[in-house]
């Protein structure tokens, strides 16, 4: 038992390296787009022009919106996976249902039970 604190401990480990990394790739797309979106390649003056800034200022704005709400609807997916695995665990041990068929040119319903490791 003294090794499950310590694997929660490498998970969580690597789930914070995990998050890391993709933050830094996120961080560093955004920098290449709004750069390019935004700051001509042949630079006039050292320093940053108003519509320069207020171009970047709005293009990162919406970047981080946007990684923001795909976020909440990853987490979302994910809670509704979590829930659909929960419900399949309670599942019976065997199903009835019927699966449409085409037997010569004609449609027809065909009645199929699954038997989950060959019990009944």
């Amino acid at each position: 038992m003294a090794q499950l604190p310590q694997l929660d401990m490498q998970k969580m480990q690597m789930v914070q390296e995990l998050e890391i990394e993709m933050m830094s790739d996120m961080y560093n797309r955004m920098t290449q787009s709004c750069h390019k979106k935004c700051i001509p390649p042949k630079y006039k003056d050292a320093e940053l022009g108003k519509g320069e800034s207020v171009c970047l200022d709005r293009c990162i704005a919406k970047y981080l919106d946007i990684h923001e709400r795909i976020g909440k609807r990853l987490t979302q997916l994910s809670m509704q996976d979590e829930d659909f695995v929960k419900r399949m665990q309670g599942a019976p041990v065997w199903e009835g249902s019927l699966k449409l068929v085409v037997i010569n040119g004609r449609e027809d319903f065909l009645s199929v039970k699954m038997f989950v490791c060959g019990t009944s």
